[in-house]
């Protein structure tokens, strides 16, 4: 089942004056949304550090909204379907770039609030053992103006625990499932 999505195409395109391929987005024109502003936002907030796709233009074309960034890789969601599992080595070293990427986007305030395996992305070319984390439609700064946290409540005997922590016990389930299906 696929989610609804604002966002009516994401397109390969070659720039004519680099000829570099990248990716762009353009949202539906008859939905009235911040999706993608909000995801512009952060990118550009996130701009500085490692695992975020680059932002090479954004602006509206035609009253589209649209995004113009880095051209990544496959989804983790294709390789896993494609190689059917990874080893323990390839498992480590993605989930510890994931965990530093997600240390960085928390350290500016932010909470990406759709981790789960299509929305990480392995790079390009120089970048092809660089893993990406991608979509921040729906992220939001995860504290308020005065510098205090939000909390939410948790699953878990109703415990709170801070938007942060929940994210990273998000990616821990998603490794957990993974292994537990795995035959070793």
């Amino acid at each position: 089942m696929t989610g609804y999505t604002k966002i009516d195409s994401i397109q390969s395109i070659r720039l004519v004056q680099t000829k570099e391929y990248v990716a762009m987005k353009v949202e539906k024109e008859d939905i009235n949304s911040m999706s993608l502003e909000r995801e512009i936002q952060m990118l550009d907030e996130l701009k500085k550090l490692p695992g975020i796709p680059k932002i090479i233009w954004a602006g509206n074309e035609h009253n589209h909204n649209c995004l113009v960034m880095q051209l990544l890789g496959r989804d983790l969601s294709y390789h896993l379907k494609a190689l059917k599992r990874f080893s323990l080595k390839c498992v480590v070293n993605i989930s510890l770039q994931i965990i530093q990427i997600i240390e960085g986007v928390h350290k500016k305030g932010i909470i990406h609030r759709d981790m789960k395996p299509e929305n990480v992305m392995t790079g390009k070319d120089q970048e092809s053992n660089q893993i990406f984390l991608a979509d921040f439609g729906i992220a939001k700064f995860y504290r308020e103006p005065d510098g205090t946290h939000v909390y939410i409540i948790s699953h878990n005997r109703n415990k709170y625990q801070t938007l942060q922590r929940q994210q990273i016990l998000c990616w821990y389930n998603q490794i957990c499932k993974h292994w537990s299906t795995q035959r070793i």
